[in-house]
């Protein structure tokens, strides 16, 4: 999350009140994230994370919503969006998208471990399985076209030897995605960024464990293969560890996903591969926020290097 619109507290308190939240106590913007801008706001009503999608068109904030939406209803911890009469689940504020939802019990699990990846794959893996049956469509916007647009333009502002990794890592990507057995893996509505950032953490007691209390973020959601999607949430997870912890944080993710849905034959012959494609897609987004000079108010910038795509080969070897 980051601030790249800052609202003044009368815009955010209008969309807030057509959601029928009441009026605006206070508001407080954070700093994670490099896509949208984030608040915490806090209403006579609830406490509510509101969000404006700096380059969305209606469709996309509208789908994440809808899912974040039927998810809630289905059991799934995510925090259900706010809607009114007039702004059904999204509001325009400045021509820019204005989305809120529930702000949920806990905290985020950036520091987290094995254990809070563990419940992080498992969840991922319920929400694939709860929207097996869907047939909304709703294409990723971060898919092999987005990376490799964004890796031509990391490209003009990364060193030479970044070049042409990027060159040959997008390369890759292109050739899994084109290959004869990528489009017959199976596929469903995916979250496609389940990072640390959109998963919380509670514990019942200062003795108990720490369970998970929802997931969020919705906005990069879309149709995909489900085995990418893993990899990404794999990926994502151990980006922080070093050595050995890295192995071990990608297996528990992995088979806690398994655990509830196995992967077939065919992705597990591409998981290798699927796992490269992950550390390309947030590679190419990282050196993207580094390089790309966007002003914000308040901002958490990415190191690009942890995603460097050189430890594929050790969950093979492991």
């Amino acid at each position: 999350m980051a601030v790249f619109t800052a609202l003044p507290r009368s815009s955010i308190g209008r969309c807030v009140h057509e959601f029928g939240q009441g009026g605006v106590r206070s508001i407080r913007g954070t700093v994670l994230g490099s896509e949208n801008s984030n608040f915490y706001v806090h209403t006579l009503e609830r406490r509510l994370v509101a969000t404006v999608l700096e380059a969305s068109s209606v469709a996309a904030p509208s789908f994440s919503a809808c899912l974040a939406y039927a998810l809630c209803l289905n059991g799934l911890p995510t925090p259900a969006p706010c809607c009114g009469t007039n702004a059904p689940l999204c509001a325009t504020v400045g021509g820019m998208i204005f989305v809120a939802g529930a702000n949920l019990v806990g905290r985020v699990a950036i520091l987290a471990g094995e254990c809070a990846a563990s419940r992080a794959a498992g969840a991922l893996a319920v929400l694939h399985l709860a929207c097996i049956g869907c047939m909304y469509y709703c294409p990723h916007i971060h898919g092999e076209a987005w990376v490799r647009a964004s890796a031509r333009l990391a490209a003009a502002h990364s060193p030479r030897g970044a070049q042409h990794a990027l060159e040959h890592e997008t390369s890759l990507l292109a050739r899994l995605v084109l290959s004869p057995g990528y489009d017959r893996l199976p596929r469903g509505l995916c979250h496609y960024d389940l990072f640390q950032d959109n998963v919380s953490m509670v514990a019942p007691s200062r003795t108990a464990r720490e369970r998970l209390s929802g997931c969020f973020d919705f906005h990069f959601a879309g149709f995909g293969q489900l085995v990418m999607d893993a990899a990404i949430l794999s990926e994502a997870w151990r980006a922080n560890c070093t050595g050995r912890e890295r192995r071990d944080m990608a297996r528990a993710a992995l088979h806690s996903y398994q655990t509830l849905r196995p992967l077939v034959r065919r992705e597990r012959a591409c998981i290798i591969e699927a796992l490269r494609a992950a550390c390309i897609r947030f590679w190419t987004s990282r050196l993207c926020g580094y390089y790309r000079h966007r002003v914000a108010g308040l901002r958490s910038l990415h190191e690009p290097r942890a995603f460097r795509p050189a430890w594929h080969v050790r969950i093979a070897s492991g």
